[in-house]
Parts: structure tokens; C-alpha cells; sequence
């Protein structure tokens, strides 16, 4: 108790100037201190993704968190991108099930992609991208390499003139070869009978009855049985030529 009286004593000393500056000094100390940590919280959210803006940087780490909630998210920080016309996405299968105001997460280290749905808070698509492909949001597919089909099947076609006109015979062996491969033309003469009002194609052995019918259909032509009087030819498909090809 005698101390305490003494160290009483000693303050009452002190002028009261001095004992107002050291308070002061110390509650200064304080708001200093908290100001650094509150600073160090901030980076703590921001610094790791450079470029971006504080407000901008925010709103990936509340998208990244609310995504963490529902999945567990590769390591690194993603780059974030919002789907605004899925229109131009059409080709992608990525982006199959996308709607507009989607948000997509790529973590180009561990190369995962992440679909997130905020409007409904869902996972919509996850995938594993390869190196060097394209996957943000609005930026157009490529267009595929077309994969060539198999060859047509071999044909051989036999060409007759049914009207009065000279040249016709040549002209659709020309589109015919333009529309189709595989198609040899072993015989161009004229019909018997020069008043065919209609173009008309024949199944001369009984067994190409799908190129019988992809043929017609390549030169808008109907199907027939081969005329009494027209030999038959040397071929699989016959073809009589008539007035509407002029």
C-alpha cells in the first residue's frame, strides 16, 4: 500500500500536459496497429491476383469461395471469366449446357475448367482442357477440320441422249462426276426413242438400288425399268436423258 500511495504520488506530480500526451501517443500506437492488420487482411484477399481492380479482385474471391462450398477447387488462383452471348459458344461441348451470366474458372496449372451457376448456385460442367486451349468465355470455337466420309461405292453409268438435242450427253457426265465420285461413264450414245419428256435412271443389274436412287435424286430425275426397246448396256446404271435437262 505504501508503494502504491508513492506511485500515486509521483502522478500527481507530473504535469497534467504530459500525462495527456502520452495517452494520446498510446491510443495513436493502437490505431496504428490495427490499420496494419486490417491492410494485411486485404492483401491477403487481392495480391495474388494482379491486374485486377480491389473491387474486381473481391468478387473472384467470393466466387471462388461460394464454388469451394460445393466442390473442392485445384490448387492456384483461376482466371474468371462470365459467358454474356452463349450463341457464339454453340460449338464448344464445353459450353453444351451454358446460359449467359454463367461464370467459368480455368486453373491453368492442374488444367481444369469449372462451370459455376450463380443464379441457381450449381456446378453446370467441369473438364480437363488440354494445353494451349482456348476456353474463355465468348471467344469463338475453331472450326473443325472436316473428317473426309468414305469414298462413294463404284459405278459404272451408261449415258443416253431421249431428245433431239446434241451436247446433252456430255453436259451431265460433267455434273455428275462434279457431284460425285467413283462414277465411271462407260457409254454415251442415243436412246431409241428421242421424246423423253423426263430424265429418267434405271437399275440395269437388280443391285445398286441405293446408288439407283442417290443418283436420281443427284440430277432430279425419276426411276424407271428399262425400256423394251433399249438394250442393255455394259453397266450398273443407265441413264436416258430427256427434254427437261435442256
Amino acid at each position: 500500500m505504501k508503494n502504491i500511495a508513492k506511485y500515486v504520488s509521483l502522478v500527481k506530480k507530473i504535469p497534467r500536459q504530459y500525462i495527456l500526451i502520452g495517452i494520446l501517443t498510446m491510443l495513436t500506437t493502437i490505431g496504428i496497429l490495427t490499420g496494419v492488420y486490417y491492410f494485411r487482411q486485404s492483401v491477403h484477399q487481392t495480391s495474388s491476383m494482379p491486374g485486377q481492380t480491389q473491387e474486381t479482385n473481391v468478387k473472384i474471391v467470393d466466387i471462388v469461395s461460394r464454388v469451394g462450398k460445393l466442390m473442392e477447387l485445384p490448387e492456384g488462383v483461376p482466371t474468371v471469366a462470365t459467358v454474356t452471348d452463349v450463341t457464339k459458344l454453340a460449338n464448344q461441348p464445353f459450353f453444351e449446357r451454358a446460359a449467359n451470366r454463367d461464370i467459368v474458372l480455368v486453373y491453368e496449372d492442374t488444367r481444369k475448367a469449372i462451370m459455376y451457376r450463380p443464379s441457381t448456385n450449381r456446378i453446370i460442367e467441369v473438364a480437363t482442357i488440354t494445353l494451349g486451349q482456348n476456353l474463355i468465355a465468348d471467344q469463338p470455337a475453331p472450326t473443325p477440320t472436316p473428317t473426309p466420309g468414305p469414298s462413294p461405292i463404284p459405278v459404272r453409268v451408261a449415258i443416253r441422249n431421249g431428245t433431239a438435242t446434241i451436247g446433252l450427253s456430255k453436259k451431265l457426265e460433267d455434273e455428275l462426276k462434279s457431284k460425285r465420285g467413283n462414277i465411271t461413264v462407260v457409254e454415251k450414245d442415243n436412246a431409241k426413242d428421242s421424246d423423253w419428256r423426263s430424265t429418267a435412271v434405271v437399275d440395269v443389274t437388280g443391285k445398286s438400288e441405293k446408288v439407283t436412287a442417290e443418283i436420281a435424286g443427284l440430277i432430279s430425275a425419276r426411276i424407271v425399268t428399262i425400256p423394251d426397246n433399249e438394250p442393255k448396256p455394259q453397266a450398273d446404271i443407265l441413264i436416258i436423258i430427256g427434254a427437261d435437262r435442256k
